[in-house]
């Protein structure tokens, strides 16, 4: 007869959601991590145009993002990965959150996301991102996005701009005890610098949290 053991119980801390962190407690995790890692947090965000990854990106080493028309399809290349590429995101891992924001064929379609719905954006560079998942030796670029607690009850910005360069912005927060819901809507358009170079796009984000 086998003797019977005293139960081992192993507990450990419970990480706190990607959305759930602070910006300094985001910046100082990000700085644990052995490699490179960009930051490129709240304000810096807004105080670009935001219309897309590379509005946002332009400022982070080693980064090269280059979009056709309202952020339509961008090329993304994080320390010369996918130079050879016209467009698109091959090589690069974009995440959502901390989870991969990807089709299928490992391309994502960043152009849908809204950049002032987001609070701050995290660049993995090179055998560095493996920690988000393999196949992306380029890098990982990980979008935090807004919560409710991040959120005035109503917030609204405008911008203007040359060739015809017009965008709107709002968002809303609302708590409840139950659950939480947070919306934000975008509507962008541009005339383009040459003729048939115009574009728009709208966007609509929300999610929603329940106690």
């Amino acid at each position: 007869e086998l003797p019977e053991l005293p139960a081992v119980v192993v507990r450990d801390t419970t990480l706190e959601p990607e959305r759930a962190l602070d910006e300094a407690a985001a910046l100082e995790e990000t700085r644990r991590n052995p490699g490179s890692v960009g930051f490129v947090g709240e304000e810096q965000i807004e105080r670009t145009r935001a219309t897309d990854l590379e509005d946002v990106l332009q400022d982070t080493a080693g980064v090269l993002v280059r979009s056709r028309g309202l952020g339509e399809d961008p090329k993304i290349s994080i320390r010369g990965s996918g130079l050879r590429n016209n467009f698109h995101t091959r090589g690069v891992n974009v995440l959502l959150d901390g989870f991969p924001f990807q089709n299928a064929d490992g391309f994502s379609d960043v152009e849908s996301l809204e950049m002032l719905a987001t609070k701050r954006i995290e660049v993995y560079k090179g055998a560095n991102s493996l920690r988000m998942g393999g196949g992306a030796l380029g890098g990982a670029i990980n979008l935090v996005t807004r919560t409710v607690d991040d959120s005035p009850p109503l917030s609204l910005r405008n911008e203007l701009g040359s060739f015809g360069f017009w965008k709107s912005y709002a968002r809303t927060g609302l708590r409840s005890e139950r659950g939480d819901l947070f919306g934000a809507f975008s509507h962008s358009q541009n005339g383009g610098s040459r003729r048939h170079a115009d574009g728009g796009r709208q966007r609509l984000l929300g999610s929603f949290g329940h106690e």
